[in-house]
């Protein structure tokens, strides 16, 4: 199995918002599985599981019979297995992931309230740093988080062949490349 992926990694210290006013969806934050999980099609329920027994939180709006967009939310370490990223995060960061709304409800202000209602939740538990990661070319996704206030850390170009790989890492702080062989993930921490 051979697979190539292409990301960035950005970091928020400062969250800007959006000018636009408060939002007009009703976000919810799920600590534990819940029905209107069963709606989502782009994420597995057994994946939905692992991820709330990580202790993510899921930050999401519905209509009542569907889930219309949503994201998650991760504290502590972890392993992103796409770009075989492991983000070492103290206790005033926090990781979002798996942004996604479904095509015909897309803009619509949905992802702006579902991330307005993120950073309104960890910042009134004292985090103050943000990481997120985007595939390179996503750039309506790059455009929104460099919008609210988040910058580019790291590239990460990851080449993939069954359960090895190999990563290309530009830091864009220090300006320095680094190449790493992975041979494994790592066990003691969670699992993205």
């Amino acid at each position: 199995m051979y697979a190539r992926t292409n990301y960035l990694l950005l970091y928020c210290d400062r969250f800007i918002g959006y000018s636009s006013g408060p939002a007009s969806w009703t976000v919810e934050v799920l600590h534990e599985p819940a029905p209107i999980l069963d709606t989502i099609s782009v994420v597995n329920p057994s994946e939905i599981v692992r991820r709330f027994e990580n202790g993510d939180l899921c930050f999401l709006v519905q209509d009542g019979q569907r889930c219309l967009g949503f994201t998650w939310g991760h504290t502590g370490d972890c392993y992103i297995r796409g770009a075989a990223e492991r983000l070492t995060l103290d206790p005033q960061s926090a990781y979002m992931y798996g942004v996604f709304t479904i095509e015909e409800m897309r803009r619509m202000g949905i992802y702006d309230a579902i991330q307005e209602a993120f950073f309104r939740y960890y910042i009134e538990r004292h985090v103050t740093r943000f990481y997120t990661m985007i595939e390179k070319d996503n750039i309506i996704m790059k455009g929104a988080f460099l919008k609210t206030g988040f910058k580019i850390k790291s590239h990460i170009h990851y080449v993939r062949y069954h359960k090895a790989g190999i990563r290309y890492v530009y830091d864009y702080e220090t300006k320095k490349m680094a190449v790493q062989f992975v041979a494994r993930e790592p066990r003691d921490c969670a699992i993205i």
